[in-house]
C-alpha cells in the first residue's frame, strides 16, 4: 500500500476516534450535570446576600419616536449614555421569592431607573432549577428541558470540558451558549448564554462559586443587551456580585400561611441613600474609563442647571418637540403625575383592542392612592371604555377606604354606566309601535346607571363578608328612547337591593407588612356565593326579586411549563315581582378592552348580548390553558411569549348548550386571540380579539 494512503487512513482512523470520544463524552457530561440538577433543584433553597448592581444604558440612535420613550427628557438633553449603581441586599426563599431592598444608590441620572429596574430581574439566576431567569427562560443545565437542546462537548481542557448547547427550536423560552464542566469537583464552574426575550436581546456570562455549597450560586454575572424602540436603538451593558451572607438547602418553608419571614428583606423600610463615597469604597470592579466619563459629565451637567437654574436640553432640540415628547410620555406610558412618600397619582398606559361585534375599543385607566397612617389608605382608580363601531361609551370609577388594614376591613364604592339590553316580551311590548307600522325590534337598549356600596371585612383568614346596597338606574336608548311615550315606558326603571356576599380561600398565604396584610398565594380553589334581594318603594325601587349566584375558582400550575385556570359559575333570580331585566353580576358581557393580564378567563368572547340579561337561570364553566409551547411556540419563532388554549361553555333558559373555543398567543407588544362558537340553533360563528399596550 503506498505511504500516502497509509496516512490517509490513519488520519481518517484518528478523526473518527476522537469524533467518537466527544459523542461518547456528551452523553455522560450532559448526564452527570443533569443528576447534579435532579438533586438540588427540588431541594428548599434559602440565602441571603449583600450585591452590587451597576447598569449602563446607551442611545445609538434616535428619532421622533423617541418623544414617546420611557424618560426620553434625558435623551433629548443629549445625554446618550446614563450610568447607576446601586449596593443592597437580597434574600431567595424557593422556590421563587426574590427579595431585594437597595441600601445606596448613585447615577448619572437617578431618576432615571426604569431600565434597570426592569434588567436586574436578568440576575435572578437558578443555574440548576427549571428557569433559568425568573420564570421565563429554560435553562439547560435542567433534565425536565433536555428534549429541547442539542449539545455538543467543543473542547477538553485537563479537567474541563467545554459544553455547548442550542435549542432545537428557537423561541423567546430558550438560549444558546457554552458552559464549562469541571470534573474534578463535578459542578459546572461557568455559563454563557444567549437569546431574546421581550425583544431584549442579551447575552450573560455568570460565573459560579468554588467552595461548598455557593458552587451552585453565582458570584458573578455580566450582561450585555441590546433591544430596538420603533426605529430607536439602545444597548447597555450590567454586571452583578452577590457576597452571600447565608447559605442554605435546608430551610423550613413555613407550613403555616404566614409568610413574613420570606419578605423581610422587601419589606425593610429603610429608604436607599444617595452616597457616592459610600459606592465608591464598596465597588468590586473598578469603573472603566468610559463610565468615569459618563460621570464626569453628569457632574459638569449638574453644576450648570445649579448655576444657570435651566434645564440642560440639547440645544439642537426644538421648543416645540419638548412640549409634544411631554404629552407623548404622558399618552403612551403609564406616567406618575405625582409620586410622594403618601401620594401617587398615575395616569395608566392606554389600551387598544379589537373584536369583531364591537369593532376598536379604546381604554383608559387611572389611579390615586393615598396613605392616611397606619396602614389605612385611600384608592381611587377610574376607568372608561369607548367602543367606535356602537359609538358608546363605559365606565366605572372603583374607590376603596381601607380602615383596618390587619383584617382587610374597607368601605367599597363602585359606580359607572354601562349597557344592558332586554327583550321586548320581557317588556310586554306590541309587534309594531302603537299607530304606527314600525315594527318594534326583539332587543331593546338601555343604559344603566349603577352604584354600589359594600363593607368588608376578613373573619379568619382567607374568609370575607361583604354586605351593602346594589342600586341600578336604567334608562332607555336608541329605539326605545326615540318611540318611550308611544310604547308606553318609563322614564326609568330602578333597583335598590341589599346584597351580601362570602368569599372563602383556604390555606391563603400571606405576609405582613407592617400595619398591612398583603395576600399573596393558595394552593386551593377560592369559593364565592352571593345574595341579593330587592327592596320595592325603597328609592324609589321599582322592582322586588330574589338573585343567588355561586362560583369557585383555580389557577393550578400543572407543570413548570403549563398552567391552567377554571372557572365555574351558576346563577339563578326567584320571587319576581316586575320582570323587566335580568341582570347578574358575575356574568357579564365584559365588552370593556381587555389585555392579556386582565381576567379574561371567565368571559365569553362571542356570545350575544341578548343571553346575558333575559335567562332566569345559568350554569357556566371556563377552562384555560396556559403554556409557552403549545402551537406556534414549537415553531422556530421569537414572537410569542405566551400562548393561551380556551374552552368556554354554557347553559341557560334560552340557550342549551353553547360552545366557544379559543386559541391566543402574546408578547411586549399585543396580544390576539382567535374564537369561534357553537350552539345547535345558529351555524359556527368566528370571531377575534386583539389589544395592543401602547409603547409600554
Amino acid at each position: 500500500m503506498p505511504r500516502r494512503y497509509t496516512v490517509i487512513l490513519l488520519t481518517l482512523f484518528s478523526f473518527a476516534m476522537t469524533m467518537a470520544k466527544e459523542k461518547s463524552s456528551v452523553p455522560s457530561v450532559v448526564d452527570t450535570v443533569f443528576s447534579i440538577s435532579d438533586s438540588i433543584s427540588g431541594k428548599p433553597w434559602h440565602y441571603k446576600a449583600r450585591y452590587y448592581y451597576r447598569g449602563m444604558l446607551a442611545l445609538n440612535k434616535k428619532n421622533l419616536s423617541i418623544l414617546s420613550a420611557p424618560n426620553r427628557r434625558y435623551y433629548m438633553r443629549g445625554h446618550r449614555e446614563l450610568l447607576t449603581e446601586d449596593i443592597g441586599e437580597v434574600e431567595y426563599s424557593a422556590p421563587d421569592v426574590f427579595a431585594r431592598n437597595v441600601r445606596y444608590t448613585y447615577g448619572s441620572e437617578l431618576r432615571n431607573r426604569v431600565a434597570h429596574t426592569y434588567i436586574i430581574d436578568f440576575f435572578n439566576i437558578k443555574l440548576y432549577d427549571t428557569y433559568l431567569l425568573g420564570d421565563h427562560i429554560l435553562s439547560p443545565l435542567h433534565s425536565g428541558n433536555a428534549s429541547r437542546y442539542i449539545y455538543a462537548v467543543d473542547s477538553l481542557s485537563c479537567s474541563k470540558t467545554y459544553v455547548s448547547f442550542r435549542a432545537k427550536r428557537k423561541s423567546m423560552q430558550t438560549v444558546e451558549g457554552h458552559f464549562v464542566y469541571d470534573s474534578l469537583r463535578h459542578i459546572v464552574t461557568e455559563m454563557t448564554f444567549s437569546g431574546e426575550y421581550n425583544f431584549v436581546a442579551f447575552t450573560e456570562h455568570v460565573v459560579m462559586g468554588t467552595e461548598g455549597m455557593s458552587a451552585f450560586w453565582p458570584v458573578k454575572a455580566v450582561l450585555d443587551f441590546k433591544y430596538w424602540y420603533y426605529g430607536n436603538r439602545f444597548a447597555g451593558s450590567a454586571c452583578y456580585v452577590p457576597e452571600y451572607t447565608l447559605l442554605e438547602d435546608e430551610y423550613d418553608i413555613p407550613r403555616h400561611c404566614d409568610m413574613t419571614e420570606r419578605y423581610a428583606v422587601m419589606l425593610d423600610s429603610v429608604k436607599a441613600m444617595t452616597d457616592s463615597v459610600r459606592i465608591a469604597s464598596l465597588r468590586p470592579i473598578p469603573l472603566s474609563d468610559d463610565e468615569k466619563r459618563i460621570y464626569h459629565e453628569s457632574a459638569m451637567r449638574k453644576e450648570q442647571r445649579k448655576t444657570s437654574g435651566k434645564e440642560d436640553y440639547d440645544s439642537k432640540t426644538p421648543f416645540w418637540m419638548r412640549q409634544v415628547g411631554y404629552v407623548g410620555e404622558a399618552f403612551f406610558h403609564s406616567h406618575n403625575i405625582v409620586k410622594t412618600e403618601n401620594t401617587l397619582l398615575r395616569v395608566m398606559s392606554p389600551n387598544i383592542g379589537y373584536t369583531g361585534r364591537n369593532g376598536v375599543t379604546f381604554r383608559q385607566d387611572m389611579e390615586f392612592r393615598q396613605k392616611i397612617g397606619k396602614g389605612r389608605s385611600l384608592s381611587v382608580k377610574p376607568s372608561a371604555s369607548y367602543l367606535f363601531g356602537r359609538k358608546e361609551l363605559t365606565g366605572r370609577t372603583t374607590t376603596e377606604l381601607l380602615l383596618a388594614p390587619r383584617h382587610n376591613g374597607m368601605l367599597r364604592l363602585e359606580g359607572g354606566i354601562q349597557s344592558i339590553m332586554s327583550d321586548r316580551e320581557r317588556l310586554r311590548l306590541p309587534l309594531t309601535v302603537p299607530g304606527d307600522t314600525l315594527a318594534v325590534p326583539d332587543i331593546l337598549e338601555f343604559h344603566d346607571l349603577f352604584l354600589y356600596a359594600d363593607a368588608m371585612r376578613e373573619v379568619a383568614n382567607g374568609l370575607d363578608i361583604a354586605v351593602g346596597l346594589r342600586m341600578h338606574n336604567r334608562i332607555a336608548r336608541g329605539f326605545a328612547a326615540e318611540n318611550r311615550d308611544a310604547l308606553g315606558l318609563k322614564s326609568s326603571y330602578r333597583d335598590v337591593a341589599s346584597h351580601i356576599t362570602v368569599t372563602f380561600t383556604p390555606r391563603q398565604q400571606y405576609y405582613r407588612e407592617r400595619y398591612r396584610k398583603v395576600r399573596t398565594t393558595s394552593t386551593w380553589p377560592t369559593f364565592l356565593a352571593s345574595f341579593e334581594r330587592g327592596i320595592k318603594g325603597l328609592l324609589g325601587s321599582t322592582n322586588k326579586y330574589e338573585k343567588y349566584e355561586a362560583m369557585a375558582t383555580q389557577d393550578i400550575r400543572l407543570s413548570p411549563h403549563r398552567r391552567m385556570i377554571w372557572k365555574a359559575g351558576w346563577g339563578m333570580f326567584t320571587s319576581r315581582y316586575e320582570n323587566r331585566f335580568v341582570q347578574y353580576e358575575y356574568f357579564n358581557n365584559g365588552i370593556s378592552t381587555y389585555n392579556w393580564d386582565d381576567d379574561r378567563s371567565g368571559v365569553f368572547q362571542l356570545l350575544d348580548w341578548r343571553y346575558y340579561n333575559n335567562s332566569n337561570h345559568y350554569l357556566r364553566g371556563h377552562i384555560v390553558l396556559e403554556s409557552p409551547t403549545l402551537l406556534l411556540g414549537k415553531m422556530n419563532t421569537r414572537l410569542v411569549r405566551c400562548e393561551r388554549l380556551y374552552v368556554n361553555t354554557l347553559a341557560c333558559e334560552h340557550l342549551v348548550p353553547y360552545l366557544e373555543i379559543g386559541y391566543g398567543i402574546s408578547n411586549a407588544l399585543f396580544d390576539i386571540s382567535l374564537f369561534s362558537s357553537y350552539t345547535k340553533k345558529e351555524n359556527m360563528q368566528l370571531g377575534v380579539k386583539a389589544s395592543l399596550s401602547l409603547f409600554d
